[in-house]
């Protein structure tokens, strides 16, 4: 199972790494990769995998109580993998599953691992700055697939 979640870091750094290169900078948002690629299989096959490779460690490290939320994140990865499919720009299933994911995996680790949301803290004190302001999407995206990662190989 840990390799698995190794995969997926490691798969998500190289997309990341890419992204950059490609934008020449960091983009506004992890999302706004996908739209200026000619090739949109690339993103949809790169969550489609990432939120296979984290199912079983993110559902197997929540509780039973929360299991619930971890379905709901892996649901919202695998729109968000799809959704470039048919549309040609962001849409409202776009924005809501992203919303989702991101919500349903920070309640799941608040309640189980709550020691892994100060990795918001760098998010906080960063946005202050104009250009952390401009891309507030893609720090707190990264943010919020860093703890996911982190809960899946059972931080303490």
């Amino acid at each position: 199972m840990y390799f698995m979640a190794i995969a997926a870091v490691v798969i998500m750094i190289a997309y990341l790494a890419y992204s950059i290169v490609l934008h020449r900078g960091v983009p506004t948002s992890i999302s706004q990769t996908v739209y200026d690629m000619r090739n949109k299989w690339t993103w949809t096959a790169v969550l489609g995998i990432e939120s296979w490779l984290i199912a079983p460690s993110f559902v197997e490290q929540t509780s039973e109580d929360t299991k619930f939320l971890a379905f709901f994140t892996i649901v919202a990865i695998g729109l968000l993998a799809v959704s470039p499919i048919w549309m040609k720009e962001r849409n409202t299933l776009h924005n809501v599953a992203s919303v989702v994911a991101c919500v349903c995996s920070q309640l799941a680790i608040a309640l189980n691992a709550p020691h892994l949301l100060y990795l918001w803290i760098p998010f906080a004190l960063l946005m202050p700055f104009k250009a952390c302001r401009m891309r507030w999407k893609f720090i707190a995206g990264l943010i919020c697939t860093i703890s996911v990662m982190a809960f899946c190989f059972n931080c303490p």
